[in-house]
Order: C-alpha cells, then sequence, then structure tokens
C-alpha cells in the first residue's frame, strides 16, 4: 500500500494593511516544520501553495479566494486523504471554510503554542465556522491540534487511513452469519455509510470450483506452495493414515493449498474492485460439506509473499465476521507493512488472556516479520481438533505491545471497543490452558483491565490486533466515521460503558 498523501495550506490575513514580513516569516517556518514532520515520518505531503508562492516577496500564506480554488483544484487532482489547515496567526475563516468543504477529506486545523501571535484566536475563529457547516461531515468533524508534532503525525494516519477505507472494498465469501453466531448479523448499507467504500459477497463456490479444477489438473502452483512452506523450514505434521482421526495427510495438505490459490486467483479476477479484505464462512459448507478447512486463508492472503512471489496483503477473517474484517483493514490502512492478526478471546485468566483463532491467522505473527524466512520455522501445521479435515496453521505469539479491539453494534449502533495490551511469552504453562485448539495460533495478553471486568462488555468473540500501539491513530479514524470509542484497557471506562449498555 502506499504512503499517506497529506496536503497542507497555510492561510494568512487577506486584508491589505495587515500585511507584515515577520508575521508571513512565522508562517513559512512553522508551515514548513510542519511539513517535514510529515515527509520524515513516511507521508508524502503536497503543498499547492508553493507554485502560487512563486514570484511573491512578501507574502507566504493564501489569502484570497482564487488561492484557494487553486489548492483545492491541485489536492483533489493528487489524491489528498488529509488535510492540514495552518491558522497560524488571525485570518478570516471565509478562507479555510471553502478550502475545508470544498476538498472534502478530513481536516485538522494545526497552530504552534506561541503567545506571539493570535493562532489560537484563529484556531477556534475558524474551528467555530466550521462547525456551523452541519451538512458537511468533514467540516464538522474537524480536528484542532496545538503545537504537538507527535498528535499531528497520529491524526494524519488515522485520518487518512479513514479516507482510504472510504474508497476500498471487503469481500464476503459465504456471506454471514456462521453458527448462529447473531452477533455476526450486520447492517451493510450502515456500516458504508461509516466505514467502507462497498461490500461484496459471493457464494464458497466460486473458491471451491477453482481449487478443484487445480487439483483436478495437477496445477503446479499447488505443488510450488507446498515446498515454499517445507523449503522455508515450515513444520508439517501428517496424521497415520490407519489411525483413528485423520486429519492431515499429503492431500488434505494439497486441497487446503489450493483453496488459497483459488482465493488469490478470484481476486485478481477483480481488478476493477480495491478489495483490501475478505471473510470466508467456512463453517459448515467447507468445514463440513466441503470436507476441509479454509484455514490457509486468514494465514497465508494477510502475508505479502508466497511462492509466487510478493503479492497484496489482504486482511482475512473467518465465519463472516464483517465488523471484524474491517477493524483488521483499519489496523492495516494505518499500518500498510503490518498485516493485522485476527483471532479468538479464547480463554480468560486471572492474569492474561488468550488472542487465539479456530485454525489460523496472519503468518506475520509467527515471528512479527515479512520474511517468510524469518516466520515460517516457527509455523507448525498440524491437524485440526475438529471439522472433517484439515490442517490447524499454529504459532506463539511474539512478546510485546499490541493494539487488539473490534467493531462492535448494540442497537443498531456502531461502536469501537480497543486498548493497548501487552502479550508475554507463550510458556508451556500457558499452553497448558488451550486445551481445545491447542495446535492453533495463540497470543498470551493482559491489560490494565482484569478480563473479569472486559469480558462483560464485549460485543464479540473475536479480536483484531496489530504490532505496537495505534489506539490514537484508531480513535482519530473513528471520529470522522462519527464512531464512539470505549477503551478496553481503562478500567472505570469500561465500567462505565457496562452501565450504560443497561440503559441503552
Amino acid at each position: 500500500m502506499s504512503q499517506p498523501v497529506i496536503g497542507i495550506v497555510s492561510v494568512t490575513d487577506p486584508r491589505p494593511t495587515a500585511l507584515a514580513r515577520e508575521r508571513e516569516e512565522y508562517y513559512e517556518a512553522q508551515h514548513n516544520g510542519l511539513k517535514a514532520t510529515l515527509e520524515a515520518a513516511g507521508m508524502k505531503v503536497l503543498d499547492p501553495g508553493v507554485e502560487l508562492r512563486q514570484g511573491w516577496t512578501d507574502i507566504f500564506g493564501m489569502r484570497s479566494l482564487s488561492d484557494i480554488r487553486h489548492c483545492v483544484s491541485r489536492l483533489k487532482t493528487e489524491g489528498a486523504e488529509a488535510l492540514f489547515v495552518g491558522v497560524w496567526h488571525w485570518t478570516e475563516p471565509g478562507l479555510t471554510t471553502p478550502l475545508v468543504v470544498e476538498t472534502g477529506v478530513p481536516t485538522c486545523l494545526f497552530i504552534e503554542r506561541n503567545t506571539g501571535w493570535a493562532g489560537s484566536c484563529a484556531q477556534a475563529s475558524s474551528g467555530a465556522s466550521l462547525l456551523e457547516q452541519g451538512y458537511c461531515h468533514v467540516a464538522l468533524r474537524h480536528e484542532r491540534i496545538r503545537g504537538s508534532y507527535e498528535e499531528a503525525v497520529a491524526w494524519a494516519r488515522g485520518a487518512a487511513a479513514y479516507s482510504r477505507l472510504r474508497k476500498q472494498e471487503v469481500m464476503l465469501w459465504g456471506a454471514s452469519y456462521s453458527l448462529t453466531m447473531e452477533h455476526l448479523r450486520d447492517d451493510p448499507p450502515h456500516l458504508k455509510c461509516l466505514v467502507i467504500g462497498d461490500i461484496l459477497e459471493e457464494g464458497q463456490y466460486y473458491l471451491i470450483k477453482r481449487a478443484e479444477r487445480m487439483l483436478a489438473d495437477n496445477d503446479p502452483k499447488v505443488a510450488q506452495f507446498v515446498s515454499w512452506l517445507t523449503d522455508n523450514g515450515c513444520q508439517i505434521k501428517f496424521d497415520d493414515p490407519s489411525g483413528e482421526r485423520v486429519m492431515l495427510t499429503p492431500d488434505i495438505l494439497r486441497r487446503q493449498a489450493a483453496l488459497y490459490l483459488a482465493a488469490r486467483q478470484r481476486l485478481a479476477e477483480l481488478p476493477d474492485h480495491d478489495i483490501v479484505g475478505v471473510s470466508i464462512k467456512c463453517q459448515n459448507e467447507l468445514s463440513e460439506d466441503w470436507g476441509c478447512t479454509g484455514c490457509f486463508l486468514p494465514a497465508f492472503l494477510p502475508f505479502p509473499e508466497d511462492a509466487q512471489g510478493p503479492q497484496k496483503v489482504i486482511s482475512t477473517t473467518c465465519e463472516g465476521d464483517l465488523k471484524t474484517l474491517l477493524t483488521t483493514c483499519l489496523f492495516n490502512a494505518i499500518q500498510p507493512n503490518v498485516p493485522s492478526l485476527f483471532g479468538d478471546f479464547k480463554f480468560a485468566g486471572d492474569e492474561y488472556f488468550l488472542v487465539s483463532n479456530c485454525g489460523a491467522a496472519s503468518i506475520y505473527y509467527a515471528g512479527n516479520s515479512t520474511d517468510p524466512a524469518q516466520v515460517l520455522p516457527n509455523v507448525r501445521i498440524e491437524g485440526q481438533c475438529h471439522c472433517a479435515s484439515g490442517g490447524a496453521v499454529g504459532w506463539d505469539g511474539v512478546p510485546g505491545q499490541y493494539t487488539v479491539g473490534r467493531l462492535v453494534r448494540i442497537k443498531g449502533e456502531y461502536f469501537m471497543q480497543i486498548g493497548l495490551a501487552e502479550a508475554r511469552e507463550v510458556t508451556a504453562g500457558v499452553k497448558a490452558n488451550a486445551i481445545f485448539g491447542n495446535m492453533w495460533p495463540h497470543h498470551a495478553m493482559s491489560m490494565e483491565t482484569s478480563p473479569d471486568r472486559m469480558v462483560k462488555i464485549l460485543g464479540g468473540n473475536h479480536f483484531a490486533g496489530t504490532v505496537g500501539d495505534v489506539t490514537e491513530e484508531v480513535a482519530f479514524a473513528c471520529r470522522q466515521a462519527g464512531i464512539p470509542v470505549v477503551r478496553l484497557d481503562n478500567p472505570a471506562e469500561v465500567d462505565a460503558f457496562y452501565q450504560e449498555i443497561a440503559l441503552m
């Protein structure tokens, strides 16, 4: 995925009697400082005022509606995903308002904490004028930041991720509502208004048909994929074919590989759609009727390489879970180089809880790396503990900080439950608590909120996750979407939401 595309425009006082070279020099220094900070954070910065300033001697900021219209045109043409407006000193809101409304992307009014200039006055005045534009959600949900470049970078990442998702799509293979889990039912038209560009649906037959054709034709890509696994050190444990329960054999492994390759093939057949996430229903059509689980999809689609070379990272969830899927897509939009984690809230003890999916999650988390030579030696493929047949793709999570959470819906309203967790080493003692599904991938995590309190408000049995702390970026993105955020790592906030649910 490409870097965030961020616009930056500084506006100045249009009155000719207000011109002051020292003020414009201050504008220029602050503008360029913010621009350099965003570029250093890996963002592509659009500065449409550069062409206008050529030949200007005493002015730096945009000071007329014609200047503003030029900036709007360039920002829209070059694909700005978010916009910073520098209101460093007093200027008329009549310049800022059309800039924000006509550009139509998430906007932050940024100033320095400098008492020598009336930036706070300009920020309050311009912001108040934007709030009057109640018909325009980017104006209504604009952000105001005073001097915090760290906060500005977080806002830019979250706002750009939101803008990007609004143009992208996800695919539900087999639709939703698996195993009578009511919380997997959803409201796609509502979600399309809030978060994502479109939600596509297809039957799992699209994948089954292609996988069976690959197997019947002895497609060499199937064998190449299996060789890629073993050549990179993946541990594959086949069951004894004469045993009482045979879940994984070389034929079943090839069947799972073919299904994964069929998914890649099907996505390649849809070039007009920018699909960034998929969910495979799996149960029961695949896991029982077709006779093999779809675990290779959540394991390998959210990874940037396979036997055929570099691949697009596709966030993947199971069981038609659209809300967790959109959360994984948001995490990946915020951190494009980090595939998202997906898993069940499987076990909750006194000290930690286990995030462990039903057979697979992105192999990135087998070593927190996008290098197959680094992660595949830590991956174990062995027979599942349930379903007709199939191999689970298991590994032990790496200790460190993780952001985990999920969109939830209560009485038709969406909330983002999010928190910062600390993962510990997955020891033999930890694995001893995983009697069911001990061959699955596992993270052992803890938060300041105890599992006993947190479990009272969880809106689903699945979590999305990503490496590091992106809670601030997620909160900024959710503000743009109009989705309230509930911090799972804040015991007081958890308790308050527990009481709020009863009053909804």
